[in-house]
């Protein structure tokens, strides 16, 4: 017979019976976090062996998927580079976005960096990625889009000013960031939270030191 009874009210009826999108909340939840291993294990892969020498196949197997899972989410070694930089550069046009709302200054610009260098800490694969296939990035549209958004982050940190020296320091301020990364992935004798500690400290001096200049010159 058929009732017009709701969702709620046929679960209240029968307490034993799972909420209507249970199921399809948990294949959700799966799906996410197969996504999520394929970009890991892509990245670790393309480190490992080179972007290049890395196939769909390897990457299936090594997530533990069929070629057919893979594909579902993503239809190239292209494809998953995307997902995985998107994700990144996503995260910093938020910075950027607030950094451009907060009040300008040296609070701001230190808030900057530690923000950045927790980015760079939960992206830290395709951060890798971006530094150890400097050619490859420049011969797509990402290289582009990560250089414009670099661009933005010096902007932030050197301040509204016409400076090379200040700019030079915010730069190199953000580099410092960078290579405290790389220094996780190059030398396993260095503590990762060492080192990225490390490059925040570097960075917070030169910001410190472009607001320094900034007071002595308004004297």
């Amino acid at each position: 017979m058929v009732t017009d009874e709701s969702p709620s009210d046929e679960a209240a009826a029968n307490p034993a019976a799972p909420a209507a999108d249970e199921g399809s909340t948990a294949r959700a939840r799966d799906t996410g976090g197969t996504r999520d291993r394929i970009l890991t294990v892509a990245l670790d892969l393309f480190a490992e062996q080179g972007y290049d020498k890395t196939s769909l196949r390897e990457i299936a197997e090594r997530v533990g998927v069929t070629k057919a899972a893979l594909y579902y989410h993503f239809k190239s070694k292209g494809d998953i580079l995307t997902g995985s930089l998107d994700a990144y550069l996503a995260e910093v046009d938020d910075l950027i976005a607030w950094g451009k709302a907060a009040p300008p200054g040296l609070e701001t610009q230190r808030e900057v960096v530690k923000r950045y260098a927790q980015i760079i800490g939960r992206r830290f694969r395709a951060m890798r990625f971006v530094q150890q296939n400097p050619t490859r990035m420049q011969a797509s549209d990402h290289g582009e889009s990560f250089r414009a958004r670099m661009q933005e982050v010096n902007a932030l940190l050197s301040g509204d000013t016409g400076s090379t020296v200040r700019r030079v320091r915010a730069l190199a301020a953000v580099l410092s960031l960078h290579v405290g990364t790389m220094a996780m992935a190059m030398d396993e004798s260095i503590d990762p939270a060492e080192a990225a500690a490390a490059g925040v400290q570097v960075a917070d001096e030169l910001i410190v030191a472009n607001n320094e200049d900034a007071g002595d010159s308004g004297r």
